[in-house]
Formats: C-alpha cells, structure tokens, sequence
C-alpha cells in the first residue's frame, strides 16, 4: 500500500487511546475578551492531541487555542482521585452535531505536550 492510500488512521504519528472521560476546556476569544469555557467527554487522546464531543451552543471555532483539563481517574497512583491531565492546543477541526439535541465534535492538536497532575504534585 502506498503512502497516498493510506487510511487516514495509518498515517498518525502516535496510536490514540480510545476512553471516555471528562473534559473541561477554555478558550479567550478574539471578541471582547470574553472567556469561553465549558465541559464535555473525551472520545480518544494520544500525545499529539484529543478528540472530545461537547454542547454545540458554545462558540468554538477552527484555529482557536484551548486549555484542556481532563478527569484522569488513576487510583493506582493518586488514591485521593484528583489525577488529572493538562494540556493546551489548537482546534484543528470541528465536527457539527449529527442530528438535534447532540454534540459536536472537536479534535485538537497539542501546542507542547501534555502533563500529568496528582494531589501530589500540589504538596
């Protein structure tokens, strides 16, 4: 198979990680610097970004830079169950929702790579 056949899954760099978990993000848009924030559930994340559904009300536009807080659930090593994963991106594509009443989706590319957060680290 050659490189221009290629699905579009064969081609990422880093193998995403398929899971459901809770994402707040926020965003400072162009306009009056209002802040845009809200929350939604993670689809999939790698180490070069995140795909996450959220309200499609919120005004999130291609190009914008988001900070993302993720609910990483890791008792192992956090058996306070604070853990969470911190990161900011750029929204590389919006996914309009599919019918009313549901999500759109957003997929971001990471602008330097993710870290990882305890209560631990906070000490």
């Amino acid at each position: 198979m050659t490189q221009e056949s290629a699905a579009p899954a064969d081609r990422r760099r880093f193998h995403r990680l398929r899971v459901q978990m809770a994402v707040e993000y926020a965003a400072l848009p162009a306009k009056k610097g209002e802040l845009c924030q809200g929350h939604g559930v993670l689809q999939d994340i790698s180490l070069s970004g995140v795909y996450f559904h959220c309200d499609p009300q919120v005004p999130l536009k291609s190009g914008q830079t988001l900070t993302l807080s993720i609910a990483a659930s890791l008792p192992g090593l956090d058996p306070e169950d604070t853990s969470q994963i911190c990161a900011t991106g750029e929204i590389v594509r919006l996914d309009p929702p599919r019918q009313t009443d549901s999500p759109c989706g957003v997929a971001i590319k990471f602008s330097a790579p993710p870290t990882f957060f305890t209560s631990a680290n906070l000490d």
